[in-house]
């Protein structure tokens, strides 16, 4: 039996394939993924999200999406406040946000106090039950 095993042109390591592959394919993929040459390696970017803040030039290997405006920013400009974020209202963290949201609820809440004195929700019944 004939059988040729192609080699990588670049970095001249042997490409299995299986009968019934391409041998162009299989070694095109190789050198896509798995080619331990220094061209193929300089061809993958790993930075690849740039921050969209004006003047800018920093990439991240991942993604930092703003929660209000939903971009792409670096970890410097990641926060609302450092990239003049332009979701709606004004800029807040989620700690301000939790802030807003218990100072809401604690005022909705209104507390009337029973005749013996004990502070009761207003939600709940203040006549004592009946037998």
């Amino acid at each position: 039996q004939d059988v040729q095993v192609p080699v990588c042109p670049l970095c001249n390591t042997p490409v299995p394939v299986r009968r019934g592959e391409m041998p162009d394919v299989v070694v095109g993929e190789h050198i896509d993924r798995d080619c331990k040459s220094d061209p193929a390696q300089r061809k993958r970017k790993i930075f690849t999200n740039k921050c969209l803040k004006p003047g800018c030039k920093q990439k991240e290997m991942m993604k930092v999406i703003c929660d209000q405006c939903h971009k792409n920013y670096c970890l410097k400009h990641r926060h609302p406040l450092d990239h003049n974020c332009s979701g709606a209202g004004h800029p807040l963290s989620k700690a301000g946000h939790a802030a807003i949201a218990r100072s809401q609820a604690s005022s909705s809440r209104t507390v009337t106090t029973s005749s013996s004195g004990a502070a009761q929700p207003a939600d709940s019944p203040s006549s004592p039950a009946s037998a």
